[in-house]
């Protein structure tokens, strides 16, 4: 399973740690077919996208645009939802990526995975569950740890299989990206 958002994966992921964040490079692709090279070089500065032939950066961002917005949960700065774009979109799969690497761990063990997100810091815990304990259960006992470390901004996912490692929010077509 490769990990994907509405068809959306990569290949030849290659990161390091830059400057001002991790260097990234890799190719974006949408339902197997290259739509371009992505580059972020870590130093602060923005990515670069290198569309492939027939593809154009605006026609991405443009099918991007009609996702659902991106809750920031910033209180302090009182930052408004985002939009997305090709750099949340590779920083979302690589996400991705490493939680499927998680959950295959949590499966030899005989165990499916929940990951727990402070909203504030973005920071996540991960935590193993039994496959016959109840989504309430579970609640009840992350709610209790959360509270224990004192963090009342938090949000939960729980995996049962790669097949929710899938996110997909809108029907894209090729043409879209065009």
């Amino acid at each position: 399973m490769e990990p994907n958002i509405n068809g959306f994966t990569l290949k030849g992921l290659k990161t390091m740690m830059g400057r001002d964040g991790y260097m990234v490079n890799c190719t974006l692709l949408f339902n197997g077919k290259k739509c371009g090279d992505f580059l972020d070089q870590g130093d602060g500065s923005e990515y670069t996208f290198y569309p492939a032939e027939g593809f154009t950066q605006r026609g991405i961002e443009n099918a991007l645009s009609r996702f659902p917005l991106i809750d920031t949960h910033d209180e302090e700065f009182n930052l408004p939802p985002m939009h997305w774009n090709i750099g949340i979109l590779v920083d979302r799969l690589i996400g991705i990526k490493e939680t499927l690497k998680e959950f295959r761990k949590a499966q030899k063990k005989g165990y499916e995975l929940a990951i727990v997100t402070n909203n504030r810091t973005n920071g996540y815990y991960t935590v193993l569950v039994p496959p016959a304990s109840s989504d309430e259960a579970l609640g009840k006992v992350i709610d209790d740890g959360m509270r224990k470390k004192g963090i009342d901004d938090y949000s939960w996912k729980r995996y049962r299989s790669e097949d929710d490692l899938t996110e997909s929010y809108i029907e894209l077509k090729l043409e879209d990206l065009m």
